[in-house]
């Protein structure tokens, strides 16, 4: 009995030390959608899940997008960040082709 208490404890102990040491990090909570410039002379959209918008355009400055010609180009850029919830691109067009996206 004591050697199958102390087998308990020993799996109780391994077992909550991830969340007693911070756990597993999470991702961060707020969504952004960034219109960049790319290498190849068209608009690009990036999507990024980032803590802050300067987090988030650090990003996509870094990133791979979705051009308006729907290919894939570097960012070279940053025209303008928003936040994906209640926000809108200043440029029509390209906030209709965010809006139609595909998620």
């Amino acid at each position: 009995m004591l050697r199958y208490l102390h087998a308990v404890l020993w799996v109780m102990l391994v077992v909550s030390f991830p969340a007693a040491a911070g756990g597993p990090a999470s991702m961060p909570q707020r969504h952004f959608a960034c219109q960049v410039d790319t290498v190849s002379g068209i608009a690009g959209l990036v999507l990024i899940q980032a803590d802050d918008r300067e987090e988030a355009e650090n990003a996509a400055l870094k990133a791979e997008a979705h051009t308006l010609a729907g290919t894939k180009s570097q960012a070279r850029a940053l025209m303008e960040c928003i936040e994906q919830r209640g926000e809108r691109f200043r440029d029509s067009y390209f906030d209709r082709f965010y809006r139609e996206f595909p998620r």
